[in-house]
């Protein structure tokens, strides 16, 4: 005997939060999937919420160390200043993550259900020997750290960013390989808590810049159609002289034909290719 549901959320971290307690508001009966320790995923326990609280502790350790730029005089940080911010940093976790309790869901209506599972057939899944059967699934499952085929780093040994918010020591070094959102944190961190870091990345052109080159090809597209309309319907001939139609009459004729007024001739091949389109067949 399974339990049907009208939607199975398959990951209880923020997307997967988001699409249940939506569903659930709606009115849908739904059951969500989640086979770590709590709800809340990577965000809350290894992305967002620590790497932010860090951040913000190294900032605050930079500011002492420039205590005389602001008149303080010389103050020196405690040598137990790395263990109490990570022991504020899971303070933090447990603080936010009260917004995550399985009882919030569960007073919404939403059956909760942890462990890891498998598909049985297309409308069924089994968690902990137990089945769900559902009329649609939403996989939100998060991911997992990747770690690069590179000669000698299982031998060298390596952390990942689940792995280094359980650092108990401060390291005197460290080396960053790669460039996203969460790895982009350690290095204003680092630079915090006073240990060198490097980091390693691809040599791939940022989003900001490929932005920047979209939006001048589309403004160089703009400017070149801007020109061919000018040279073909605007106020001046090839010639120089001045043409019998305004600007404002060019482009109310552009309207008219583009509205399909009856009173302004269009092209034959225009007129081919409505009729066409209508269903009417060719003119």
């Amino acid at each position: 005997m399974s339990d049907r549901f009208d939607i199975v959320v398959i990951g209880g971290g923020a997307g997967g939060l988001v699409v249940a307690s939506g569903a659930a508001q709606f009115g849908a009966r739904v059951a969500l999937v989640e086979k770590e320790r709590g709800l809340g995923g990577d965000c809350l326990y290894y992305g967002c919420v620590p790497t932010k609280t860090l951040v913000h502790s190294a900032r605050v350790l930079s500011l002492i160390r420039r205590s005389e730029e602001f008149g303080l005089g010389r103050l020196v940080p405690s040598e137990e200043s790395f263990t109490g911010a990570m022991e504020r940093m899971r303070r933090m976790v447990a603080r936010i993550g009260e917004h995550d309790d399985p009882k919030r869901f569960e007073a919404m209506g939403i059956r909760l259900f942890f462990g890891e599972g498998c598909f049985v057939d297309p409308k069924t899944f089994e968690v902990a020997g137990r089945r769900i059967a559902g009329r649609r699934f939403v996989l939100a499952t998060g991911a997992r750290p990747g770690v690069p085929p590179i000669p000698g780093l299982a031998e060298a040994g390596f952390l990942t960013n689940v792995t280094a918010l359980a650092l108990k020591q401060r390291p005197e070094t460290m080396a960053i390989i790669g460039g996203d959102r969460l790895v982009s944190n350690s290095p204003r961190s680092s630079t915090g808590w006073g240990f060198g870091s490097r980091s390693l990345r691809r040599p791939v052109v940022s989003y900001r810049m490929r932005t920047k080159k979209f939006l001048k090809r589309s403004k160089q597209s703009s400017e070149k159609r801007s020109r061919f309309s000018d040279r073909r319907f605007g106020s001046r001939s090839p010639a120089g002289k001045e043409s019998k139609f305004s600007s404002s009459e060019v482009k109310r004729g552009s309207a008219d034909r583009r509205r399909g007024d009856p009173g302004c001739r269009r092209p034959r091949a225009q007129r081919r290719r409505a009729g066409t389109r209508s269903g009417r067949g060719r003119l």
